[in-house]
């Protein structure tokens, strides 16, 4: 979205969003279970004891692996270890506040901490991330904040962004997976593309080590980056002219030709050349070769021949052929 108060008032509603459905996680909060506790007790035996074995706590939970004497979590991993720097963060502090961080007390307050930190917080920022896709996708403002809100309060993810399970980090994980997907369709440089592949890349793997089932998610969702990021191959537009009357010396293509763009801008001609062996008969040919950016696509509306100049490029199109009638297109590999 392009930037002024339109854009700022944009931003406000979305961090509106995600602070009311973070304050509401934060309040149904729903404390310990199996489930929380063996994820919680790979927690405390990572920031206490530098360890994955969760013999000092098992007792617990059901939820546990035994192997060679030893007692593991069999949940997948994602969730503990983005909540790790959370608890270990809270434990000076709960000593700064006279709290003994191995105390009952700091336990209850520590799995709150980082059921805050892992789980309510990207959920909420999740509902924020869906609002602003849905405007990016072409939604009003209405809708994309009843689809942000319905999904914080209308849908399982509600009663799982209370819990210290890995749900609903995953879907949050795949929601900013999606967004990053959605940002590459638009992005214009490499590294931004780089960017955004990484940041998805990043997203869809932490749903996967989050909770397992999200492999398949993540999959598709790494098929539909590759989608958006195909269309980054070179494009090279073949635009056709034809002379009438016109001498070589005024059919002149060359630096500095532009490729005028709509509404102002201009791009230049990458090369050019023509094509004829004499350019002073009657129906002389003149072909001029312009490589476009990544991921556009533009329609030709009006051709000047006697400078060769581009007067004017419509508005883009994704449905180039039905309107580039005068243009030839050819794909080539991807520029070094």
């Amino acid at each position: 979205m392009s930037g002024g108060p339109a854009s700022l008032l944009i931003k406000r509603r979305a961090l509106l969003i995600s602070a009311v459905a973070f304050i509401s996680y934060a309040y149904f909060y729903q404390g310990g279970g199996w489930n929380q506790n063996s994820r919680f007790d790979l927690v405390r035996a990572i920031v206490e004891q530098q360890t994955l074995r969760i013999d000092a706590y098992h007792d617990n939970t059901y939820d546990k692996a035994y192997y060679q004497g030893h007692y593991y979590s069999d949940k997948a991993p994602g969730l503990a270890l983005l909540a790790v720097p959370a608890a270990a963060l809270e434990r000076p502090l709960l000593r700064a506040v006279g709290i003994d961080p191995a105390s009952p007390r700091a336990w209850v307050a520590t799995s709150y901490f980082v059921t805050l930190f892992a789980v309510a917080l990207p959920a909420a920022f999740a509902c924020a991330c869906l609002f602003l896709i849905a405007l990016k996708l072409g939604s009003s403002e209405g809708g994309a904040a009843f689809a942000a809100l319905s999904m914080a309060f209308a849908t399982p993810i509600w009663a799982y962004a209370t819990l210290f399970w890995g749900h609903a980090l995953a879907a949050a994980c795949l929601l900013f997976a999606f967004a990053a997907g959605i940002m590459l369709r638009s992005s214009e440089r490499a590294r931004s593309d780089f960017l955004w592949g990484v940041a998805l890349g990043l997203s869809a793997g932490w749903a996967t080590v989050s909770e397992y089932p999200a492999a398949p998610a993540s999959m598709i969702l790494a098929v539909f980056a590759l989608a958006q990021v195909w269309r980054n191959i070179a494009w090279r537009d073949c635009v056709h002219c034809r002379a009438d009357g016109l001498s070589g010396s005024r059919l002149r293509l060359g630096f500095p030709s532009q490729l005028c763009v709509l509404p102002g801008g201009s791009l230049p001609l990458d090369e050019a050349r023509l094509h004829g062996a004499d350019l002073s008969a009657c129906r002389s040919h003149v072909e001029a070769v312009v490589r476009l950016p990544p991921r556009t696509f533009y329609s030709f509306s009006h051709l000047s021949c006697d400078s060769f100049r581009i007067e004017s490029a419509m508005e883009k199109s994704r449905n180039s052929r039905c309107c580039c009638g005068r243009v030839g297109r050819r794909r080539l590999l991807p520029p070094l």
